[in-house]
């Protein structure tokens, strides 16, 4: 009798483990699917970009940006639809992302300004104007989703020095920045106050965000299913900075073509949209995720 027991509860641990192989090869294949979407997409959507000319490439570079922030505000809509109010405002991680959607339907709207200005209004590259202050807005909820998950990744002992770490490192880019291309440079005839205070706003605020993101990037090595999530809003955040840099660069340097920058922040919102459709997969298979959690305590949920 003792025999057959054992020989039911061994074919049991058995099937369970053949179902746990089956759904890690199940999340990995649609992990890879996505990512090789994720590349596809972005080489598709700024190949417009690089293979057109003239007025064309300008107006391509700016629609992709407002097209490319759409999918990733949508699906993170659907994804708070999943949730309750009191769920989402009880939850770290949902108030979070919350924070990140709002941020993306920010920039959504300043990309929209800064189209209006161009194409409406017929003001090329429109810098300073209404859409920066709205630019400016969107870092605080993307800042405040950074700053969160890196709050529930830090290791004991780091308490808040990654705010001041960051504030730091913004500051000292805006300082290099002032040197590089020198204050005379910056404040100068052609540049007013705004313009300058823009020019100084923007490093200090990527600055600030780029060692959360790094640090994020870090800690998500470490994590099995949910980290392609917190990787690719990492990278894209990463991307934003770099085109940013770009931007302000060739601005000061009085570079008549800018377009270069819409690469950058199309492959940083298509990083968003899809890092925030894995989440949507993963919800959709949170009893999968539990059973593997069951019997793999190593595997990290979102």
């Amino acid at each position: 009798m003792s025999i057959n027991n054992e020989n039911k509860k061994e074919g049991i641990l058995n099937n369970e483990a053949e179902q746990n192989t089956l759904d890690k090869h199940l999340l990995s294949s649609i992990r890879n699917r996505i990512i090789i979407f994720l590349i596809v997409s972005i080489f598709m959507v700024n190949s417009l970009i690089i293979f057109s000319e003239g007025n064309t490439k300008k107006v391509f570079g700016d629609l992709t940006n407002i097209v490319t922030t759409i999918p990733g505000a949508i699906i993170g809509i659907i994804i708070l639809t999943r949730c309750s109010k009191k769920t989402i405002f009880s939850n770290i991680k949902n108030k979070a992302l919350l924070s990140l959607i709002i941020g993306l339907f920010i920039w959504l709207f300043a990309n929209s300004v800064w189209a209006y200005y161009e194409f409406y209004l017929g003001i090329h590259e429109p810098f300073p104007s209404y859409a920066d202050p709205i630019w400016l807005f969107g870092y605080f909820f993307f800042g405040y989703y950074f700053f969160v998950m890196h709050s529930l990744f830090k290791r004991q002992g780091e308490g808040n020095t990654i705010i001041y770490v960051s504030l730091t490192t913004g500051i000292a880019l805006a300082y290099i920045y002032i040197l590089t291309f020198g204050i005379a440079e910056i404040v100068s005839a052609e540049h007013n106050v705004l313009t300058t205070t823009l020019s100084v706003l923007y490093p200090i605020l990527d600055g600030a965000l780029l060692i959360p993101s790094i640090t994020l990037l870090w800690y998500s090595k470490n994590n099995n299913f949910a980290s392609l999530l917190w990787v690719l809003i990492s990278l894209s955040m990463i991307l934003f900075i770099v085109g940013d840099t770009y931007y302000g660069y060739g601005t000061i340097m009085g570079l008549s073509d800018l377009v270069g920058t819409s690469i950058f922040y199309n492959a940083g919102y298509l990083a968003i949209a899809f890092g925030l459709y894995w989440l949507y997969k993963l919800l959709s298979m949170d009893k999968t995720i539990i059973n593997l959690q069951n019997h793999d305590p190593k595997i990290n949920s979102f």
